[in-house]
């Protein structure tokens, strides 16, 4: 019995944009029917209920399938043995089909495949048995508006929903990546287990940074200026590295499981990637390789979109160029609003002083002041990280990247470096230029720029100095409260333009819709001449959003205006939209790079800054924790199935974590030496019982140090194989196992028949059992 299924692909054309096309151009709708129809896929056609779009619902019979997976050399799982141990990968085979494995009882392919193929198919040129469709230039003509690959009604959607959105709570993340691999694909599913394998890991650094908070509250007036501090600091640095490793080799386990290890080798070029039609080929360094008409075999060399890596190169300049400028806008703007904070910080002071009241005491003003300061950095941040990601994606696509693996990693690499500056600018001025009394602000604000005790904020540099025994131990503390305030900051207004932005715009986009539809019914049906015009008008369109926002029906809107003008209703009952039509109207998904990004800006906080905020740890886990439930609906409840997107490791955000490591190294360091007065109150102490480190020697004995935990950080990450040797080596008995069954068996060696080879390469020769002739001696001499 078959389980009911939908179609696989949603195809939208709309009515308006092919009247406005002249030519043949506007017949393009019925080719796609008329090839597809051609070639056995299945073709639905159906119009939208605001009649302003057809819908072409497109699916393949099995039979063509495994076609199409064979003619691709498509990979698929093998049966497990008689004793139950996998046997890996191989190329789909029609005639071996009782070899694979099926996704389920009642489906060969799982919905994913289906769509990779049938997408194949529609594109693969005529004479290879495909429609011969360029999608993306459809897309850009306008012949057609939308293309849609369908979540499933019930399966796989349906259990992910149950055990993946709906999972009961638990202290230790573990998330249905098999599964989530089988319907989204393995870009997105080690996107998921980086996260989880990350939310895991900071468990640890939670625990201790939430004890080093209770030390600090208890024994130091919460102070995070303390003799722990510079402990905690160096456990987060050594829980970086080994996190780094152990993501390294967890990420070669799904590769290898997922039968990905391989995928930039066999990666096909992008839909955008654009270049002159010439006949040759790419260098593994990506160098182009010309291949002249009159060379042998040359016609064997297919035609392919050149680009040469030098003008690549030369775009990505001048791509870095035009970006600068908006970064040092940035930097401006970062110090501006750290001026104000200074300014606010004394007008608040000022007010809550002159006020008697118990609740307006002025320390309170100083903290106040700093929290706004702080949290305005954070929504900067926020804002300005997103406006950039959307520069730096349309350079990057100028740069015009020959795949997708090359066009993230320039992405990567382009973005984070702005983002790290953006994000953490603020934080290194309060702890290395402020804490060495460098004024770069007063000049701006009239205020002299130092460290400072908000209890006593009226308190000059040099009096707080001469408290403590010369050394000011209050920048610690400025900069725990200012990073506190940006941290949570950044992350409310993060998910809230994750989460909510996409859920309003999919509204917006159906009230809108809903109004026309609306609108237009009124005009036709309704005999009053005024509410027809009050409702085409903007104060009407936005009434009506408001009201559908509210869940207020066009049937209520129409009843409660009968009713307020005592004319008969009328019934403006809108039709509802179909299953296919609903999932075009979800907002589109925009990929994971935004989310690794976002991530790894947030982990930053607590590595660069660990001693400055020991709860970020804990909030951190938090924040992943429901970063990853977020995530969860969001993918299977609030926007479109994405496009398959393979993926056999993270890309160069693995790059990015390594460099965060090792400025974790300096950062620390620098904050113990110079922020910190831990090490300025020893001075001078015996190093190991060996080396007096006094005040002279103080940096030197910083630089030395660091070196060396950059040496063990190398060590641990060179060392260690990024590949376990278990999975290594079940990974190749896979492999060797798959392609047995094609191998020829070699004859045994009592069946080689040697007179044979000899008669056939030396006819003169004597028989195997004769004596040898003299000349024969000499000759086999010779040879050997």
């Amino acid at each position: 019995m078959k389980s009911k299924r939908l179609l696989d692909i949603s195809i939208y054309s709309s009515f308006e944009h092919l009247e406005q096309m002249a030519g043949n151009t506007a017949k393009w709708r019925d080719v796609i029917v008329a090839r597809a129809r051609s070639i056995g896929i299945e073709v639905v056609i159906d119009i939208s209920r605001d009649e302003d779009e057809v819908l072409l619902k497109l699916s393949a019979p099995d039979k063509l399938l495994e076609k199409t997976a064979e003619q691709l050399t498509m990979e698929k799982r093998l049966k497990p043995d008689a004793q139950g141990r996998l046997q890996g990968y191989t190329d789909f085979s029609v005639t071996e089909k009782e070899r694979f494995e099926p996704y389920s009882s009642t489906s060969f392919f799982s919905s994913l495949e289906r769509i990779r193929l049938l997408q194949a198919l529609i594109e693969l040129p005529r004479y290879e048995g495909g429609c011969g469709l360029n999608l993306e230039d459809l897309l850009e003509t306008k012949v057609l508006t939308q293309i849609v690959p369908v979540h499933e009604i019930e399966g796989s959607l349906e259990e992910l929903e149950r055990i993946w959105v709906k999972a009961p709570f638990t202290l230790r993340v573990a998330q249905p990546l098999d599964k989530i691999r089988d319907y989204y694909g393995e870009r997105i599913a080690i996107y998921y287990a980086f996260v989880e394998e990350l939310t895991n890991a900071l468990a640890y650094p939670a625990v201790v940074g939430v004890l080093l908070f209770i030390v600090s509250l208890v024994w130091f007036e919460g102070s995070n200026d303390n003799p722990f501090t510079p402990f905690y600091s160096f456990q987060i640095l050594v829980w970086i590295t080994y996190f780094c490793k152990m993501w390294r080799r967890t990420e070669a386990v799904h590769a290898v499981h997922w039968n990905v290890s391989d995928f930039r080798e066999t990666e096909r070029p992008r839909h955008e990637f654009d270049g002159d039609m010439e006949r040759g080929f790419y260098s593994d360094e990506g160098y182009w390789v010309a291949v002249d008409d009159n060379e042998p075999h040359a016609e064997k060399v297919p035609l392919m979109k050149k680009f040469l890596h030098t003008e690549r190169r030369s775009r990505e300049i001048t791509s870095y160029l035009l970006v600068m400028p908006f970064l040092l806008a940035v930097i401006v703007a970062t110090g501006g609003i750290l001026a104000y904070k200074s300014s606010v910080m004394v007008s608040f002071y000022v007010l809550f002083a002159s006020d008697d009241s118990e609740l307006t005491v002025p320390s309170y003003g100083v903290t106040l002041g700093s929290v706004v300061g702080g949290a305005l950095n954070g929504m900067f941040i926020s804002v300005t990280n997103m406006l950039y990601a959307r520069l730096a994606e349309h350079l990057t696509e100028w740069e015009n990247h020959r795949t997708q693996s090359g066009f993230d990693d320039a992405l990567i690499v382009k973005t984070m470096f702005f983002q790290f500056i953006n994000s953490y600018m603020a934080l290194y001025y309060i702890a290395f230029v402020k804490a060495n009394e460098i004024d770069l602000l007063s000049w701006a604000t009239g205020i002299p720029e130092y460290c400072h005790d908000k209890r006593h904020f009226d308190a000059g540099e040099e009096q707080i100095e001469a408290q403590h025994g010369g050394l000011n131990p209050y920048c610690m503390n400025e900069l725990s409260l200012y990073m506190t305030s940006v941290v949570i900051s950044a992350s409310v207004v993060g998910k809230v333009l994750e989460f909510i932005t996409p859920w309003m715009s999919a509204r917006l986009r159906q009230a809108d819709e809903e109004y026309a539809m609306y609108t237009k019914r009124v005009e036709q049906e309704s005999g009053d001449e005024m509410y027809t015009k009050s409702v085409q008008t903007t104060c009407g369109r936005l009434l009506f959003i408001g009201r559908f926002f509210l869940g207020v029906s066009t049937v209520q809107q129409a009843s409660a205006h009968a009713d307020s003008t005592g004319a008969q209703m009328t019934e403006y009952e809108l039709p509802k939209m179909t299953y296919y039509e609903g999932q075009a109207k979800l907002e589109p998904f925009e990929g994971i790079f935004s989310e690794y990004s976002n991530i790894l800006l947030q982990l930053g906080y607590v590595v660069l800054f660990a001693p400055a905020f020991p709860l970020a740890s804990a909030l951190l886990w938090l924040s992943f924790y429901f970063e990853l439930r977020t995530d969860a609906y969001k993918m299977v409840c609030n926007t479109r199935r994405p496009a398959y997107m393979g993926a056999e490791d993270i890309g160069a955000w693995q790059t990015v974590l390594r460099m965060l490591a090792a400025l974790g190294v300096l950062t620390n360091l620098g904050l113990a030496g110079i922020t910190d007065t831990t090490l300025k109150r020893i001075l001078p102490f015996h190093f190991l019982g060996l080396i007096e480190v006094n005040e002279s020697n103080k940096v030197l004995f910083l630089v030395v140090l660091e070196h060396l935990l950059l040496l063990t950080q190398y060590c641990v990450l060179t060392i260690i194989p990024d590949v376990p040797e278990d999975i290594a080596i079940e990974s190749a008995r896979q492999k060797k196992f798959a392609k047995l069954p094609d191998e020829k068996q070699p004859p045994l060696e009592e069946e080689w028949d040697d007179d044979a080879l000899i008669k056939q390469h030396d006819p003169e020769a004597p028989p195997r059992n004769a004596r040898f002739a003299p000349t024969t001696a000499v000759r086999s001499r010779g040879l050997f």
